[in-house]
Parts: C-alpha cells; structure tokens; sequence
C-alpha cells in the first residue's frame, strides 16, 4: 500500500469519525443509548480492534529490512493520535452504553442518581485503562527507539575502530624506515 492510498484511508476514517460525532452531536443522549442497545458490541469492538491491530502490524513489520540497513524509528504520525482518542472515547461510549440501561429499572430518585454516577466512574475507569494500554504501548516503541540508537551508536564506533586499525596499518606498511613496517 503507497502513501496516497494510506492517506486515503485515514481521511476516510477521520471522515467516518467525524459523522459518527456529529451524530452524537444531533442526537439526544437517551435515543443515542436506545440505538446503541440494539447494537451487538462485541463484533463491533472485535472489528475497531482487529483493524487498529492490523494498522499498527502494518507500521511495525510492513518493510523488511537488513541487518545492514539503519532502522530510523519514525515520529508518530497524527492519525495515531486520532486513533488513540478514538479508542478512549469507543471504550467509555461503550461502557456508558452497556451499563446505563440497566440504571433504567431502579425508581428514580438518590438510588438511581448513585448508580448513574457509578456507571460514569466505570466508564471513565475504562477509558482510563485504555489510555493506560497506549501509554504502554508509546513505552514500548520509545524502549525500541533507544535500543536500536544504542546499537546504531556501537556499530559506528566499531566501524570508526576498524577504519582507524587499516589507517594505521597502511602508515605502517608504506613508511619508508624498515623497523617501522616490520613493528605489529
């Protein structure tokens, strides 16, 4: 996949983002929750998963690359951004959208309240454990960057030491004093 079409997709996906807002935007909290109740999630979180799964494996091992190649680790392009708040948002919709209709059976009044306000603290606990989920992940790329930095430091220093042998070897070897180039 080239640059234009990746592009592509990530408009669409913003693009997608952006009405789903807009319909949250238009649409009143409680028929956003009845619609979202008929929903099956579990497909629909297992599909936005596999997806984002399959977008970051993409970016990760896409290219092949040789031992001989440097391995200059990327910035984080914007879209991963978007992706990531995305998330956030997906998993307190989604809990908010699980739980909130059960609150719908207590007679309304100080019990319902509590328990609307525990389903808030859930949601955002789980927004929160999402995040939590990115945070790893940026450490871990951040753990890779200094690795490959590290080895990319040795490699040129051992190189540098292997230049610096030859040099002196050939200043040895073409000096016109014989002890000179017979010395190891």
């Amino acid at each position: 996949m080239d640059s234009v079409q990746r592009k592509r997709i990530a408009a669409h996906f913003l693009a997608t983002v952006a009405a789903l807002l807009l319909v949250v935007a238009v649409l009143s909290w409680d028929r956003l929750v009845s619609v979202a109740t008929r929903i099956p999630l579990a497909p629909v979180v297992l599909l936005i998963a596999s997806i984002a799964c399959t977008v970051a494996a993409d970016q990760m091992y896409g290219r092949a690359r040789t031992k001989q190649q440097h391995r200059f680790t990327r910035r984080i392009r914007w879209w991963w951004m978007v992706l990531a708040f995305t998330a956030v948002l997906a998993a307190v919709w989604a809990t908010t959208a699980l739980l909130l209709p059960q609150t719908a059976s207590t007679p309304p009044g100080n019990e319902r309240a509590k328990q609307r306000i525990e389903v808030v603290r859930t949601a955002l606990a789980a927004g929160a454990g999402v995040g939590a989920a990115i945070t790893v992940l940026l450490a871990f790329r951040r753990q890779q960057h200094h690795e490959e930095a590290t080895e990319r430091t040795d490699q040129n220093a051992s190189e540098r030491r292997i230049t610096e042998l030859y040099t002196k070897a050939v200043d040895q070897l073409g000096s016109p004093q014989a002890p000179v180039r017979l010395d190891e």
